[in-house]
């Protein structure tokens, strides 16, 4: 059964594709975050195609990291750059409704 995580959730690294080693190598499995923003094929102009992988996704995750990653991601504006990653749903599980206040890296 998928669950759907909601922003706001508290979710930790549970797989790393090899799109995430590739992209986001200070990203280890155990490493919590917080969902900030959702990203669905079709709406708000996401196609879900990655050019890096040649494949498309058709749900990603923006995580707010809470150690700094690196790179410029900012999670379309919804945390500090270098705090921020899009994850696909497998790699990614729920461990809390977490409060999306108060944590290292929030732009908010």
């Amino acid at each position: 059964m998928d669950v759907k995580m909601k922003v706001g959730d508290k979710v930790k690294l549970v797989f790393r594709f090899p799109r995430t080693s590739r992209n986001h190598p200070l990203i280890s499995v155990g490493d919590e975050g917080i969902v900030v923003h959702i990203l669905e094929s079709g709406k708000e102009g996401f196609s879900g195609y990655d050019i890096t992988t040649d494949e498309t996704y058709p749900l990603l995750y923006g995580v707010r990291w809470s150690k700094l990653i690196g790179g410029n991601n900012d999670c379309q504006g919804h945390c500090l750059p270098g705090y921020g990653a899009y994850m696909l749903p497998e790699e990614i599980r729920i461990i809390g409704e977490g409060d999306t206040q108060g944590q290292q890296g929030s732009s908010k």
